[in-house]
């Protein structure tokens, strides 16, 4: 046994701690061999050193996770985004994370038990057979004009009456654009009116904005960011206020990807899987906009469908909830030529749903005021479905952002998992 060997062990006998191959190897790399050989007629590990020979892994797996923290920080620096030292207590997490069956069940029969099993969208039709958990991603598919971001708002205000936080990441508008959709939304005021200040119902516009103004259940980013920077911000914000418990991402189609995937089914796939990650991480949901395919406009039944999401198969695959909006009264108005009526009644089509079937709900879509409402109908529970017909080929639209990035073909008709 090489004298540097013999000090090491010296060392470690003098403060009571165990000796064995793993120690000494890490301690002196360049006697690997040696060590092996010479450890090899030594007595069988007692319990001691194999607990001493855990808490040396784990604190070696520490390490790594430090030197890849500081890493990535070093190179987000140099590419000039400002790194928040705080972050870096994110390095303990995914060490020592094993939970026993006990307390997973413990967990499930509190969610079971508990009244309040699922956040209340405030549509009450979606609300009768649609729960969702923290840890869910959830996402709402549609096509232009049909309503999504008037979607968010509803379901922001309805959480933020549940005294459920929520943050909005837009990555498409502007902040104030959001901002002033919520305070339509909440006081009755048209956004229009808002925007061009002719504003009939000044008391119930100041409420609203007051309201926005002192509670810390909302806040609104509208920088430009990838995934891993959406991570790092997401935890950041909880970590300042855990009231969040609601994360929206407008839209799929605008997030960067940290990886330049070239294939833009890499690339949704990696960003999905990074959000679906960050929702069990920090016990979120996190809700994405995605926009459908054009192809839609190419059948007669122009409901959604799984296989019009873009890039179906990693969206489809990641989400735990799938709901895609339809509003006939916009191409029946299209075909005869007239304007889209600005309240009309709409379809949410749960295309997928983890813990459950299927179905539909139906809302009023009240665009002047930026919102969803509950509409009269009896619930029925009914599987959503629709014509299942091959994707065909389409024009370029440059209005659209379908054709920001190339179609890639998807597996229609794929069942849900």
């Amino acid at each position: 046994m090489t004298h540097a060997s013999l000090g090491v062990i010296e060392t470690k006998v003098a403060t009571g701690e165990s000796i064995n191959e793993t120690i000494l190897i890490h301690e002196l790399p360049q006697y690997q061999d040696i060590i092996i050989n010479d450890i090899v007629a030594l007595p069988a590990l007692d319990t001691k050193t194999l607990i001493d020979m855990a808490k040396q892994i784990s604190n070696l797996a520490k390490r790594r996770r430090i030197i890849a923290v500081f890493s990535a920080a070093i190179e987000e620096t140099k590419n000039g985004r400002p790194y928040d030292i705080n972050e870096l207590s994110s390095i303990e997490q995914g060490i020592n994370t094993h939970t026993s069956n006990s307390e997973v069940i413990a967990v499930m029969e509190d969610r079971i038990k508990n009244k309040k099993v699922s956040s209340k969208t405030g549509i009450k039709e979606l609300d009768s057979f649609l729960t969702t958990s923290p840890g869910d991603t959830i996402v709402i598919a549609a096509r232009p004009s049909m309503g999504k971001t008037s979607l968010v708002s509803t379901l922001i205000w309805s959480f933020l009456d549940q005294n459920e936080g929520s943050l909005f990441l837009s990555l498409e508008m502007a902040s104030d654009k959001i901002m002033s959709r919520m305070i339509s939304s909440r006081c009755g005021e048209p956004v229009s009116n808002i925007n061009r200040n002719a504003i009939v119902d000044y008391a119930a516009y100041q409420a609203a904005i007051t309201e926005l103004k002192v509670t810390d259940l909302f806040e609104i980013s509208d920088l430009s960011m990838d995934e891993n920077q959406i991570e790092h911000f997401v935890k950041q914000r909880i970590r300042a206020n855990p009231k969040i418990k609601h994360v929206f991402i407008d839209h799929l189609t605008f997030t960067k990807d940290s990886g330049k995937h070239k294939n833009e089914h890499l690339r949704i796939g990696a960003i999905t899987k990074a959000f679906k990650n960050l929702a069990k991480e920090l016990g979120l949901r996190i809700w994405e906009l995605s926009q459908l395919s054009r192809a839609i406009e190419n059948r007669p039944n122009k409901r959604p469908q799984l296989s019009d999401l873009r890039e179906s198969g990693s969206i489809e695959e990641n989400a735990d909830v799938v709901i895609g909006i339809y509003n006939e009264s916009y191409y029946t108005a299209r075909e005869a030529g007239e304007k889209q009526p600005s309240i009309s009644p709409v379809e949410l089509g749960v295309l997928k749903f983890r813990d459950g079937p299927t179905n539909t709900a139906h809302a009023t879509f009240n665009g002047p005021l930026v919102r969803f409402e509950s509409a009269g109908y009896a619930v029925e529970v009914v599987e959503y479905t629709s014509d299942e017909v091959p994707i065909a080929a389409y024009e370029e639209d440059s209005e659209d952002t379908d054709s920001l990035f190339p179609e890639y073909p998807s597996d229609v008709g794929m069942p849900v998992i």
